[in-house]
């Protein structure tokens, strides 16, 4: 399961899910990617692995993931070669993390997210999460009125900072195509990695325009991305 949707800003009930599959035997993995240290408080018990990207919610660089385990589940590796953690071995390591590095590893992407959990520890994940929900409260508002706007959300008070939506008359590539040539302000459209999500809601082929709210955006910002959204539905 996704402990946060990268498509829309639902947030799972990922323990009471876990609990579930627990009493049923099944293994519990999590796609932590929009979520992360965003919301930290779930059991490490509950799931037998948490994966992550550096470059989401962690605000590190790209080319860098990872996951978390339990240890209950052992993972075989599907790369082999420059074990140069064990040299002298022609197989991979058996513990982890080695187990699961292969070859020379990204010493750029694992220092700048050294340098990111820092700046998380000091600047607080809590105060990010209430500051993407204030500016998702804000947009919310700022489009309620907007007759031609279509979004999926549940309520701001319990949600990451994502909206998506679309205009109609638009398909999302010509309103992403707008917002970045008129107003300079990027977005993603499309079906996000997501396609199975889409077809749910409906939204196959073309997908929907999704806003990643963070840390780094400001309320002024909103206001300006309601006005361009606005004048695209007029």
């Amino acid at each position: 399961m996704s402990h946060a949707s990268n498509v829309f800003d639902a947030i799972t009930p990922m323990q009471e899910i876990a609990k579930l599959a627990r009493e049923h035997g099944a293994t519990v993995v999590v796609d932590g990617t929009q979520a992360g240290p965003l919301l930290p408080n779930w059991s490490p018990r509950s799931v037998d692995f948490y994966a992550f990207s550096g470059h989401k919610t962690f605000y590190g660089p790209f080319g860098i993931a990872g996951f978390w385990t339990n240890g209950r589940i052992r993972l075989s590796p599907i790369l082999f070669g420059g074990t140069g953690s064990h040299s002298e071995s022609l197989d991979m390591p058996n513990e982890y993390p080695f187990s699961m590095e292969v070859g020379s590893p990204n010493i750029i992407a694992i220092t700048g997210l050294k340098a990111s959990c820092e700046w998380l520890s000091v600047t607080g994940t809590e105060r990010i999460l209430q500051h993407e929900r204030n500016l998702l409260a804000q947009l919310l508002e700022g489009i309620s009125r907007m007759r031609r706007i279509r979004c999926w959300s549940v309520q701001a008070g319990n949600a990451v900072g994502i909206l998506s939506f679309v205009v109609d008359g638009y398909t999302p590539q010509e309103v992403g195509m707008v917002f970045d040539q008129q107003f300079g302000m990027a977005v993603r459209t499309g079906l996000h990695c997501a396609p199975m999500a889409h077809r749910v809601l409906g939204t196959l082929p073309t997908g929907t325009v999704r806003v990643g709210l963070g840390w780094f955006n400001s309320s002024n910002e909103v206001d300006e991305l309601i006005m361009a959204i606005e004048r695209l539905g007029q």
